[in-house]
């Protein structure tokens, strides 16, 4: 990727690693939107077929989106009733968070995340699971696998939602999301926010901190997102966040 990235820039291994620490834009791109194939696929033919037109790259993120939901929407359980596989994968979220911050902090780099399933062997290496039943054990590596059969254009979507809270779901876009999807994606963005900023609290204190920042009460925060509008989302999203990065 590297290599690929240098000649294409048409700059020395020494001035990418100058750039890239000063955090110029034009990596995070590269390295987040595109995979090594695509950029070279340009050097070798000028384009990229996929992203021939700004349509066909709108649609593609937009299956990607729906995507993502559905997978959201079928496999994250959000409620006050506490989900094994739900908080591993917010935890997985987060660590693929803390690794592009830290890099040293592992021994994977985040640039070289090209597909979830690079970044799980380390991430489970660091974590215990050793209180999960047979069942759970079986259910968590079935989900794994639904982890690792992402397409490379869903680990985009992801890696880049990553990097905003996920708040790239909750955009409006022509209608074409359903009011459940809706919901979902409000429901992961707060949810990973609060993984994010509030790690070592359990998952009890993780919904009742949820239902603080809502004005609501534990038992029912989760109802509140059946009746929220385009218009809320936009009106409260942002309050709500800062109110869950300085929730103490």
């Amino acid at each position: 990727m590297i290599q690929t990235i240098l000649k294409i820039m048409d700059i020395s291994k020494p001035s990418y690693y100058v750039w890239k620490r000063q955090g110029r834009p034009i990596f995070k791109l590269l390295e987040t939107y595109f995979s090594k194939e695509e950029l070279q696929e340009f050097l070798d033919t000028g384009k990229i077929s996929k992203f021939e037109t700004l349509e066909d790259f709108k649609m593609l993120l937009q299956r990607s989106k729906l995507d993502y939901l559905g997978f959201v929407t079928k496999h994250l359980k959000h409620s006050n009733k506490f989900d094994f596989f739900t908080d591993f994968y917010y935890r997985f979220l987060v660590y693929i968070d803390k690794i592009r911050h830290s890099p040293k902090e592992s021994d994977i780099e985040y640039q070289n995340i090209f597909q979830l399933n690079d970044s799980l062997p380390s991430f489970l290496i660091n974590n215990s699971f050793t209180h999960l039943n047979e069942v759970e054990i079986h259910q968590l590596q079935y989900k794994i696998r639904l982890i690792n059969g992402m397409d490379q254009n869903t680990t985009n979507l992801i890696l880049l939602s990553i990097s905003n809270d996920f708040q790239s779901l909750i955009q409006q876009t022509n209608g074409q999301i359903s009011d459940a999807f809706r919901k979902d994606g409000v429901i992961h963005s707060l949810m990973f926010c609060i993984y994010k900023y509030h790690p070592t609290l359990d998952y009890g204190e993780k919904i009742k901190l949820l239902s603080k920042v809502l004005g609501t009460d534990e038992s029912t925060v989760f109802e509140v997102f059946e009746k929220i509008t385009w218009k809320m989302i936009e009106a409260e999203y942002g309050k709500t966040v800062d109110s869950i990065k300085i929730y103490k």
